[in-house]
C-alpha cells in the first residue's frame, strides 16, 4: 500500500488534461451547432417580418427594413448572450422574375421585385482555443416571394 502513494495524483494529472480538452472540445461544437441553428432562425425570422411588410405603402425599401430588424433589440438573437449581432450580414438579390432566377440575373435597382433571395452570414469564431481550432462562416441564403410586391391583377 505505501509503495503505490502518489498513483492518484499522477493518473488524474494524464487523464485531467484529456478530460478538460474533451469537456471543452463539446462546449465548443455545441456553441457551433448553436451558431448555425441561431443563423437559420434569424434568417427565416427576419426575412418572415420582411415579407409580410407592406414597403411600398410606407417607403420603405427591403434593406432598411432588414437592418432596422436587426438592430432591434426586442428580438431573440440581441437578448441572447451566445451570438453577436456585429457578426451578421446580410446580402440581398432582388429578381423580376422566376426566369431570371433561373438564369442568375439580378434585378439591380429594383426596389419593389417580387423574388428576393436573402443571403444571411454570421462570422464565427471559437472562444475556447482560438488559436488551434478554426474560424467558419456559417453561410444561409433563402429565396422568397415578397407578399406585396409585383404581382398584376388578374382581373383585366
Amino acid at each position: 500500500m505505501n509503495r503505490q502513494r502518489g498513483v492518484i495524483s499522477i493518473e488524474f494529472g494524464l487523464g485531467g488534461f484529456a478530460l478538460f480538452l474533451t469537456l471543452f472540445a463539446v462546449f465548443e461544437m455545441g456553441r457551433f451547432s448553436y451558431s448555425v441553428n441561431m443563423t437559420d432562425t434569424t434568417l427565416s425570422e427576419s426575412t418572415r417580418k420582411v415579407r409580410i411588410y407592406e414597403g411600398e405603402k410606407l417607403e420603405t425599401a427591403y434593406a432598411d427594413r432588414l437592418q432596422d430588424i436587426f438592430e432591434r433589440d426586442d428580438y431573440f438573437w440581441n437578448q441572447v448572450g451566445l451570438v453577436s449581432t456585429d457578426k451578421f450580414n446580410f446580402d440581398i438579390e432582388p429578381y423580376a422574375s422566376l426566369t431570371d432566377v433561373a438564369n442568375g440575373t439580378i434585378s439591380e435597382g429594383c426596389e419593389r421585385c417580387p423574388i428576393v433571395v436573402y443571403q444571411l452570414t454570421y462570422d464565427y469564431s471559437p472562444v475556447v482555443f482560438e488559436d488551434l481550432l478554426p474560424s467558419a462562416v456559417i453561410t444561409r441564403r433563402i429565396l422568397t416571394v415578397q407578399e406585396h410586391e409585383g404581382w398584376e391583377d388578374d382581373e383585366a
